[in-house]
């Protein structure tokens, strides 16, 4: 009897303990069952919401007598499957955002018992969000009125140019008003003739540039090779067809052009300058140099990268350790109650299976924020075969990895990048397409390469320059960050094809065709590949 008692105590304190670690996990926590009961909270949720143990989970948390529309816990207990959602209150201290993640609780059997709740305070990206495009809505704006403001200047001033044409010394004081204004403007002008030579530029665009006029005697812009490659030719043709015309933002290395100079990244306005007859006479390129935005989006993401394998790290170090230290002592206790033939076994096993799924569960979390990517010297070739496996075991679908000839990327940035492309497009084929199978190809052409992600799902809807969705955006955001074209298109034999191609400046090469192992996952398992 006091082995009983000692072994029930053991089990109450080591309760205890698992309480205080998932408290300690400092999210919202709370367990319903199949009747959307409220059966578990942690301290953090107890906090926020109230005790709400014994209660249906949609009269404590939202005061209706019946499941919510939409619930994610109900499609939770429907398929079996994990289900996120966003919410937000209002509270004394504003709005709050959050993000509700539902993911099902099985018996030893299978079958769904319940389902677990996580909620994530998400309040300071969505305001980061908001205060991020309202700066990008204003220097839209500013930009335009700039543009618009000198498009108006320069008209005007041609308009002068041209009624004063027949008094040669009146024309030649406007020639000259117009030479100081380009001269003194804080913008990067460069005045093209229609052949494409440079006949002017100003001290802006020799300061941002590091070289003078004199550099450029060689150099026509319409036969410029680097502009070919960065797809910036079809936007010079345009504006030499009569259009004015908003260049993207895109890195240029006058070193590579002339031997000399600097690099930078810059967005530019192109306009044609027409004659009384409407013919053009010259073509005016304005550049704006965002080389230091571009530089602190960059260090933003590596600053993310950095926290995202910091969480992976601590989740699987310290937590996954605790609990993993939990279910062994739990599965002593359990063995010992058997061996007694005391009931309270079943408990202790109950209770060890819980630890045990929350211990998965911690696993994948740390892996999705922390893949090996980049570690131990691999390329991206060991972390493509990874992030393959980890698809193949999540999803439950056939995905398949590629490469042929000489394929050296070892830069860890790059290979991050290349990594995250990857893992988006796979991760909106499956979430959007439902695809049987997934090919990631790599093949090296010259000195470029070539990374297809290739489904044969229902394909991704609506796929254009304005209606993509952010996870298309962040994967074009990754391809510019590292000077790779991206592009999104619907495959000719179904589904969806990314391509993305970028500079080979790999260090270590792997030869021959090969495909990926093959690994698969039971159905009901995590189903994210993050």
């Amino acid at each position: 009897m006091e082995n009983l008692k000692e072994a029930i105590l053991k089990a109450e304190n080591d309760n205890a303990r698992l309480e205080e670690i998932i408290a300690a996990i400092g999210d919202p926590i709370s367990i319903q069952d199949t009747n959307f009961k409220v059966i578990y909270q942690n301290r953090r949720h107890r906090d926020i919401v109230g005790d709400c143990v014994g209660e249906y989970c949609y009269k404590a948390y939202h005061g209706k007598d019946y499941i919510c529309e939409g619930c994610h816990l109900a499609l939770c207990f429907k398929d079996g499957m994990i289900h996120k959602v966003e919410r937000s209150r209002v509270t004394e201290n504003g709005i709050v955002y959050s993000e509700n993640v539902a993911s099902p609780l099985r018996d030893s059997t299978g079958k769904i018992t319940a389902g677990i709740e996580i909620v994530r305070d998400i309040t300071k990206s969505k305001l980061a969000e908001k205060v991020l495009q309202k700066d990008r809505d204003e220097l839209e704006i500013r930009v335009q009125e700039r543009t618009s403001d000198l498009m108006k200047k320069n008209e005007t001033l041609l308009s002068e140019i041209t009624e004063r044409k027949k008094a040669e010394q009146y024309l030649l004081e406007s020639k000259e008003r117009f030479r100081t204004m380009v001269e003194q403007s804080p913008l990067s002008i460069q005045i093209l003739a229609p052949d494409g030579r440079t006949i002017e530029v100003n001290r802006a665009w020799e300061k941002l540039w590091g070289v003078t006029l004199e550099d450029l005697n060689d150099y026509n812009i319409l036969y410029d090779k680097q502009l070919e490659q960065l797809g910036i030719l079809p936007y010079i043709y345009r504006a030499y067809s009569g259009e004015s015309v908003f260049i993207p933002a895109k890195e240029y290395d006058v070193i590579e052009t002339l031997g000399k100079g600097t690099k930078r990244w810059v967005q530019a306005n192109i306009y044609p300058v027409k004659d009384e007859s409407g013919n053009i006479h010259t073509v005016v390129l304005m550049h704006e140099d965002i080389s230091e935005r571009k530089r602190l989006e960059r260090e933003i993401l590596e600053i993310e990268e950095r926290e995202r394998q910091r969480i992976g790290h601590d989740l699987h170090d310290n937590l996954g350790q605790q609990l993993a230290g939990i279910s062994y002592k739990i599965g002593s206790l359990k063995k010992t109650l058997e061996e007694k033939l005391i009931p309270e076994a079943e408990a202790a096993a109950r209770i060890k299976f819980l630890i045990d799924n929350a211990k998965e569960h911690v696993k994948n979390l740390s892996r999705g924020l922390s893949p090996m990517v980049g570690k131990r010297g691999e390329g991206l070739i060991e972390a493509l075969k990874e992030l393959v496996s980890r698809a193949e075991e999540i999803f439950n679908i056939s995905c398949v990895l590629k490469y042929d000839e000489t394929i050296p990327v070892h830069d860890g940035t790059m290979i991050v990048h290349l990594y995250r492309i990857a893992q988006e497009a796979i991760t909106n084929a499956v979430q959007h397409a439902a695809p049987e199978h997934i090919e990631i190809s790599l093949k090296k052409e010259h000195d470029k390469i070539t990374m297809m992600i290739k489904d044969n799902g229902t394909g991704i809807p609506e796929i254009s320059e304005r209606n993509n969705g952010m996870g298309l955006q962040i994967m074009k955001y990754r391809s510019n960050m590292i000077g790779a074209l991206m592009d999104i298109q619907p495959d000719i034999n179904g589904g969806t094809l990314v391509t993305c191609i970028f500079n080979d400046s790999g260090e270590s090469e792997i030869k021959g065709m090969k495909n990926a192992e093959d690994h698969t996952l039971s159905k009901g398992e995590n189903n994210e590949c993050s």
